[in-house]
């Protein structure tokens, strides 16, 4: 992938999504550390936050998800062309996002959380921070306020 299809690939991003983030955390491949790639993040304001050389888990989250699709997707996967191979990604993809809970998003599905994020700009701030986290804290609030669960705290189990 080159600088210009990194581009490219923000660009539809920006256009779904409607908004770009802050910073983007890169490795420094030549697709990320490209002059395409660089005026495109100065004309929108994007900082660039690159990792230092071998050291990939200062970008554990893109990490872990490249082990994670190398497990449960190539691993698993045989491709007869490269349309088969789009088509199995796709829905993998489709799952990945839209079915499948996360447990670093609070057991919430990234469509779903995306969709938090999205209500946070048409709610103010302070009502929808208090939202997430009333969200995020509801079962851990209501577990802790279990008298057997407080019990159990008292006497160290």
């Amino acid at each position: 992938m080159t600088g210009k299809q990194v581009v490219q690939a923000l660009e539809k991003a920006r256009a779904e999504r409607g908004s770009l983030p802050h910073s983007i955390t890169v490795d420094n491949g030549s697709e990320v550390s490209s002059r395409a790639l660089e005026a495109w993040a100065m004309e929108y304001g994007v900082q660039l936050c690159f990792i230092r050389p071998g050291r990939p888990v200062e970008n554990g989250f893109i990490e872990s998800f490249n082990g994670r699709l190398r497990d449960e997707f190539l691993n698993v996967e045989w491709f007869s062309s490269l349309q088969d191979a789009k088509q199995k990604l796709a829905k993998f993809r489709e799952h990945y996002n839209h079915q499948r809970p996360h447990s670093s998003l609070a057991d919430r599905t990234p469509a779903g959380f995306a969709e938090l994020h999205r209500q946070k700009t048409k709610t103010p701030n302070t009502l929808m921070v208090g939202r997430v986290l009333q969200s995020l804290l509801l079962e851990p609030l209501e577990y802790a306020k279990s008298p057997s669960n407080q019990m159990k705290r008292a006497v160290g189990l």
